[in-house]
């Protein structure tokens, strides 16, 4: 019977060009935690951990990939230049936690729906607004998408949210 938050989780350090391939990770306290570290990962599942990723200073592509009910964040990172790209995100607390400096990070072409807070979310410092690619949020109405967003709407001194919902 295991829990979120059994393991560790994978950890990388000071470690460039990892490539995971058709991986999962359940049941760690961060699915994978990194500090100044690049990989890809393609069709992977990050399920049912704490977090997961929680990534520093790092650049990750993460393509194709299942990020499904991880009890906090789905995918956060703080100072990174990542790309997130065709994924499901859902089920997770969060879907997606962008720190101040994510400014470099890119979030397209994802399907981010049924997060059980926000399917997008900003960190307390993130001053500027964030435009992120178009993505699919289980509807192209905008009130709707805005409900499920964290950022300026719900605390004024926040940046903004700036996004194209896929149709």
């Amino acid at each position: 019977d295991p829990q979120p938050g059994e393991w560790q989780g994978l950890g990388f350090d000071n470690s460039k060009d990892n490539l995971l391939v058709e991986s999962c990770f359940e049941y760690a306290q961060h699915a994978l935690h990194a500090h100044f570290s690049s990989a890809r990962l393609e069709r992977c599942r990050l399920e049912r951990n704490i977090e997961g990723t929680r990534l520093g200073n790092s650049s990750f592509v993460i393509e194709r990939c299942l990020v499904r009910g991880n009890v906090s964040k789905g995918l956060n990172f703080f100072g990174c230049s990542n790309g997130i790209r065709h994924n499901l995100i859902t089920g997770n607390a969060d879907g997606v936690f962008l720190f101040e400096t994510d400014t470099d990070s890119v979030v397209e072409a994802n399907n981010i729906v049924g997060n059980l807070r926000y399917d997008l979310r900003l960190g307390d410092f993130y001053r500027g607004g964030k435009r992120i690619g178009e993505n699919w949020f289980g509807t192209a109405d905008l009130a709707t998408i805005r409900a499920r967003v964290f950022d300026r709407g719900n605390d004024p001194g926040l940046g903004l949210f700036e996004f194209t919902p896929a149709v």
